[in-house]
């Protein structure tokens, strides 16, 4: 049984998740959000700390239900495409890049530390970023699939 649930997660394509919505409105409004985070991304490729897969992987939802043009321009980019639809079909992130962004996000939640407890903070804000850091080490490390 178990196999078999994996051999069909297994046979998703990234191409068959397009389901755009038949209300204009709602088509604009997903267009843009997918829109906004190209552009984040494409700011993360320049400014370490900001993640570029992450919000490609969001660009790439939004476009999915707003503009299938869009969406597979994201899916067959030379740069990124190949971690958008591996992150999609479900087949995940290779274990090296889960270290990597771990290591980058602890280094990004260690200055921020730093940053708050230089600004005068008593506490509170560097406990809320450790957590939310916690969180993020969570559901990188264990919630997303290791590729093999």
């Amino acid at each position: 049984m178990k196999q078999s649930q994996q051999e069909e997660e297994s046979d998703i394509k990234a191409e068959d998740l397009v389901n755009v919505s038949e209300n204009p409105l709602v088509r604009l409004i997903w267009k843009g959000l997918g829109l906004f985070f190209v552009a984040l991304g494409t700011i993360g490729i320049y400014i370490p700390g900001i993640p570029t897969t992450s919000f490609m992987v969001l660009a790439a939802g939004c476009f999915a239900k707003s503009d299938p043009r869009l969406y597979l321009w994201l899916l067959n980019n030379p740069l990124f495409g190949h971690y958008i639809r591996d992150f999609v079909e479900g087949k995940g992130v290779p274990f090296i890049s889960k270290v990597f962004i771990i290591g980058l996000m602890w280094s990004m939640i260690a200055l921020s530390v730093w940053a708050i407890t230089i600004a005068g903070d008593p506490g509170f804000g560097q406990t809320i970023v450790v957590l939310t850091g916690l969180v993020g080490t969570w559901y990188v490390g264990w919630k997303i699939p290791t590729a093999i």
